[in-house]
């Protein structure tokens, strides 16, 4: 009888080192995780994005998409084609 008194002891006295562990180990953890962020080097210059204006006109943005060089879409799809032919 007196051994089982003697386990029983044991038995609760390691759940509460477990406990304790887990209790510290997540604190820890947790203040880690909240300071991080803080922690990190801010840049103080920050750029900001033009609002609409005049440079955002249909005008400007349709010159802008017939400067793009696409080369010769043609020729290049002719290749493609034989390629695909002579499989």
């Amino acid at each position: 009888m007196e051994q089982k008194t003697q386990t029983k002891t044991n038995v609760i006295a390691l759940v509460v080192i477990i406990l304790l562990v887990s209790i510290v180990g997540g604190l820890i953890y947790w203040q880690s995780k909240k300071t991080t962020p803080s922690s990190l080097p801010v840049s103080e210059e920050i750029t900001r994005t033009k609002g609409p204006g005049k440079e955002d006109s249909t005008d400007t943005i349709f010159k802008e998409i017939e400067s793009i060089d696409i080369g010769n879409l043609d020729q290049e799809f002719k290749e493609i084609d034989q390629d695909l032919n002579s499989l």
